[in-house]
Protein backbone atom coordinates (compact mmCIF):
# COMPACT_ATOMS: atom_id res chain seq x y z
CA UNK A 1 0.00 0.00 0.00
CA UNK A 2 0.98 3.57 -0.68
CA UNK A 3 -0.48 6.43 1.34
CA UNK A 4 -0.72 9.98 0.14
CA UNK A 5 -0.87 12.86 2.61
CA UNK A 6 -2.29 15.96 0.94
CA UNK A 7 -2.10 19.45 2.41
CA UNK A 8 -4.13 22.33 0.99
CA UNK A 9 -3.38 25.96 1.82
CA UNK A 10 -6.49 28.01 1.07
CA UNK A 11 -6.28 31.41 -0.55
CA UNK A 12 -6.71 33.99 2.26
CA UNK A 13 -10.39 34.86 2.62
CA UNK A 14 -11.49 31.74 0.70
CA UNK A 15 -11.09 29.20 3.53
CA UNK A 16 -14.78 28.32 3.76
CA UNK A 17 -14.99 27.99 -0.04
CA UNK A 18 -12.44 25.19 -0.24
CA UNK A 19 -14.09 23.25 2.60
CA UNK A 20 -17.46 23.70 0.93
CA UNK A 21 -16.08 22.43 -2.38
CA UNK A 22 -14.80 19.26 -0.72
CA UNK A 23 -18.04 18.68 1.19
CA UNK A 24 -20.39 19.39 -1.73
CA UNK A 25 -18.49 18.14 -4.76
CA UNK A 26 -14.97 16.76 -4.46
CA UNK A 27 -15.69 13.79 -2.19
CA UNK A 28 -18.51 12.66 -4.51
CA UNK A 29 -16.15 12.76 -7.49
CA UNK A 30 -13.49 10.92 -5.48
CA UNK A 31 -16.03 8.19 -4.68
CA UNK A 32 -17.08 7.88 -8.33
CA UNK A 33 -13.45 7.49 -9.39
CA UNK A 34 -12.53 4.98 -6.68
CA UNK A 35 -10.39 7.20 -4.45
CA UNK A 36 -10.11 5.86 -0.90
CA UNK A 37 -9.99 8.74 1.61
CA UNK A 38 -8.90 7.41 5.02
CA UNK A 39 -9.19 10.60 7.04
CA UNK A 40 -9.68 14.34 6.66
CA UNK A 41 -8.65 17.18 8.99
CA UNK A 42 -8.83 20.93 9.20
CA UNK A 43 -6.21 22.85 11.18
CA UNK A 44 -7.29 24.64 14.32
CA UNK A 45 -6.13 28.11 15.17
CA UNK A 46 -7.69 29.94 12.27
CA UNK A 47 -5.51 28.91 9.31
CA UNK A 48 -8.15 26.46 8.01
CA UNK A 49 -5.51 24.40 6.20
CA UNK A 50 -6.89 21.05 5.03
CA UNK A 51 -5.13 17.70 5.38
CA UNK A 52 -6.25 14.29 4.19
CA UNK A 53 -4.86 10.83 3.57
CA UNK A 54 -5.60 8.62 0.57
CA UNK A 55 -4.80 4.92 0.29
CA UNK A 56 -3.54 3.47 -2.99
CA UNK A 57 -2.60 -0.03 -4.12
CA UNK A 58 0.48 1.31 -5.94
CA UNK A 59 2.19 4.44 -7.21
CA UNK A 60 0.83 3.58 -10.66
CA UNK A 61 -2.75 3.61 -9.34
CA UNK A 62 -2.14 6.94 -7.58
CA UNK A 63 -0.78 8.57 -10.72
CA UNK A 64 -3.39 7.05 -13.02
CA UNK A 65 -6.38 8.05 -10.89
CA UNK A 66 -5.10 11.60 -10.37
CA UNK A 67 -4.68 11.93 -14.14
CA UNK A 68 -8.29 10.79 -14.63
CA UNK A 69 -9.48 13.18 -11.91
CA UNK A 70 -7.71 16.19 -13.43
CA UNK A 71 -9.49 15.69 -16.76
CA UNK A 72 -12.87 14.62 -15.33
CA UNK A 73 -15.66 16.77 -16.79
CA UNK A 74 -17.52 17.04 -13.45
CA UNK A 75 -14.33 18.18 -11.71
CA UNK A 76 -13.52 20.73 -14.42
CA UNK A 77 -17.04 22.15 -14.14
CA UNK A 78 -16.88 22.32 -10.33
CA UNK A 79 -13.42 23.91 -10.40
CA UNK A 80 -14.59 26.54 -12.88
CA UNK A 81 -17.76 27.27 -10.89
CA UNK A 82 -16.06 27.47 -7.48
CA UNK A 83 -13.20 29.61 -8.77
CA UNK A 84 -15.34 32.08 -10.71
CA UNK A 85 -14.20 34.80 -8.29
CA UNK A 86 -10.57 33.67 -8.25
CA UNK A 87 -8.53 30.74 -6.96
CA UNK A 88 -9.52 29.17 -3.65
CA UNK A 89 -6.31 27.16 -3.21
CA UNK A 90 -2.98 28.89 -2.75
CA UNK A 91 -0.86 25.74 -2.58
CA UNK A 92 -1.20 21.94 -2.57
CA UNK A 93 1.43 19.60 -1.21
CA UNK A 94 1.37 15.85 -1.80
CA UNK A 95 3.58 13.49 0.20
CA UNK A 96 3.77 9.77 -0.60
CA UNK A 97 4.18 7.51 2.40
CA UNK A 98 4.76 3.84 3.08
CA UNK A 99 3.55 2.38 6.39
CA UNK A 100 6.22 0.72 8.53
CA UNK A 101 5.59 -1.91 11.15
CA UNK A 102 7.96 -3.08 13.80
CA UNK A 103 9.30 -2.15 17.19
CA UNK A 104 7.69 1.29 17.28
CA UNK A 105 4.28 -0.42 17.52
CA UNK A 106 5.33 -2.16 20.73
CA UNK A 107 6.86 0.94 22.27
CA UNK A 108 3.78 3.04 21.46
CA UNK A 109 1.61 0.70 23.56
CA UNK A 110 3.81 0.61 26.61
Amino acid sequence: MIYELRHYVPTPGRESDILSRFENYTFDIFNELGFKVLDFWIETGGSRHLWYVLEWQSVEELESKWNVFRTNSKWLEVKSKTEANGPIVENVESIRLKRLGGTWEKSAEG
